[in-house]
């Protein structure tokens, strides 16, 4: 009697595992939810809107979401988009921001992103300040410049 229960036993335990086993080939786990970044291009195009009288560059910037462009304005020095590790803090984008670029010039400047809010996407600008020893750096405030059409 017990040997015939320990190879029902095993034979229970085969069946459970074959069983798992082809749950999961059938069912490899659900990917994740794309980001939505992933379901949109954007890209930055920046051009050189010259100084002003105290000699001070100036740069306009235009975000290309979905191969539509988009004036973003012009902002005070010159401007890089942020990496995962970028921006005057190495930080990287900001919540909610799903690319952004920064426009700095003396200390200080402007960061503009693509947000994605409530399932739609809007161009923001935010206030950038490096700081010093007595005060953090700022980054933030950041005001709606535009809706982008999906």
């Amino acid at each position: 009697m017990t040997m015939r229960m320990s190879l029902y036993g095993i034979i229970a335990i085969l069946l459970v595992g074959v069983s798992v086993w082809f749950i999961l080939q059938r069912n490899p786990g659900t990917s994740p939810v794309p980001s939505a970044a992933a379901k949109h291009s954007i890209s930055w195009k920046f051009t050189d809107a010259g100084e002003d009288s105290q000699a001070i560059p100036h740069t306009s910037v235009t975000a290309v979401v979905d191969g539509t462009e988009y004036n973003a304005g012009t902002y005070t020095g010159n401007c890089s988009e942020i990496g995962a590790s970028g921006g005057i803090d190495g930080t990287g984008l900001v919540q909610g921001e799903l690319s952004g670029v920064q426009c700095y010039f003396a200390g200080g400047g402007d960061e503009i992103g693509v947000f994605s809010e409530n399932g739609a996407l809007v161009i923001k600008k935010g206030v950038l300040d490096e700081g010093s020893a007595e005060i953090p750096a700022v980054r933030g405030n950041f005001q709606t410049v535009m809706s982008v059409r999906l």
